[in-house]
């Protein structure tokens, strides 16, 4: 009886320290003043990615720090599940023909940042990409692929890939003032 006691007081105190404390969406872990999301889900397509990025708070993930990307790839990495691939954030805008990251503001309004991977920016491409269109194949998608790929975790540009298991990583503002 008194372990019963003592676990549901232990769950009630982090459930409340979580609810006070928190500086991330339910269900976001934080680091470097940052909020991430792994999915261990599989998800159709980029769209539906997006979408319950959405759902939960946040958005698809937008990678600007070699320590971002380390990270988030360990934490993939150390997941149950691996999957073929992981959505993330970034996007080819063909109306202006460059690679943008999406993003939601806090007020979940939508947001373009440039993404010129001729620039310094970070970036984490894998051999010849990007790459939006191969052939007559669009490939506006970015993910983080782990398999079926020349370089393992590495950035691809990439179609819907129906036939391969992908899932996503979601970000989220880390509030400062909590």
């Amino acid at each position: 009886m008194y372990l019963i006691m003592r676990c549901t007081f232990l769950m009630v105190t982090v459930t409340l320290y979580s609810l006070v404390e928190s500086k991330c969406p339910s269900l976001f872990e934080e680091f470097n003043k940052a909020c991430y999301y792994y999915g261990n889900n599989q998800v159709a397509t980029p769209e539906d990615a997006k979408r319950t990025c959405g759902s939960l708070g946040g958005y698809l993930l937008n990678v600007d720090a070699d320590l971002e990307n380390s990270h988030t790839i360990d934490r993939l990495k150390a997941q149950s599940t691996v999957f073929d691939g992981y959505w993330i954030g970034g996007k080819y805008d063909n109306n202006n023909r460059i690679w943008v990251w999406e993003r939601a503001d806090m007020n979940g309004r939508p947001v373009i940042e440039y993404m010129n991977p001729e620039e310094s920016q970070y970036a984490n491409w894998g051999p010849g990409q990007p790459d939006a269109i191969v052939g007559f194949e669009y490939r506006p998608y970015v993910a983080i692929m782990v398999r079926y790929r020349v370089q393992p975790w590495a950035w691809y540009s990439e179609t819907r890939l129906n036939n391969l298991r992908m899932s996503y990583v979601c970000e989220a503002y880390w509030k400062e003032d909590v």
